[in-house]
């Protein structure tokens, strides 16, 4: 019982994935705020939490899409929150204006919709994989799109 609600607390966001409109949206903005905080760590201790968090959401994931008996419940949003760091990474590797966070936050919500190939593909693994890689291959495609631009 206890293992069910904390899945769910986990898996739904701390609760942003039951906002309306678009929880996926929402769920990215508690995302990028996980994101800036990871900013004030040291480089070690972030990667670490980021690992971690990715574990947990393949965790929470799956036993929130059994709790609520969808293979992919929209109000599931813990997938986002693991993959903004992938996406958002070049952001702290020079000082950016807040216009590269918005532009990378936009960048961010298009390629989770579209999921670029061959993300989409990831979405056929089983559990809590299928719902959690198909985010981070659409972040790592952000963060590198968002670094390119950046250098150039």
């Amino acid at each position: 019982m206890m293992r069910d609600k904390f899945a769910l607390l986990i898996g739904t966001g701390f609760g942003s994935g039951f906002l309306r409109p678009a929880p996926g949206t929402w769920g990215s903005f508690v995302g990028f705020a996980y994101f800036y905080a990871l900013t004030k760590c040291p480089l070690a201790l972030g990667v670490g939490i980021v690992i971690a968090v990715i574990a947990l959401a393949v965790w929470s994931s799956g036993e929130a899409a059994r709790l609520l008996g969808k293979k992919d419940p929209g109000q599931v949003v813990i997938d986002e929150i693991a993959a903004i760091p992938l996406a958002a990474w070049p952001l702290v590797l020079a000082p950016v204006a807040w216009e590269w966070w918005v532009a990378t936050f936009v960048l961010w919500r298009i390629a989770d919709i579209v999921k670029p190939p061959p993300a989409r593909q990831f979405e056929r693994l089983p559990g809590g994989w299928g719902i959690v890689v198909d985010d981070l291959m659409s972040g790592l495609y952000v963060g590198l799109v968002v670094w390119g631009a950046l250098r150039w």
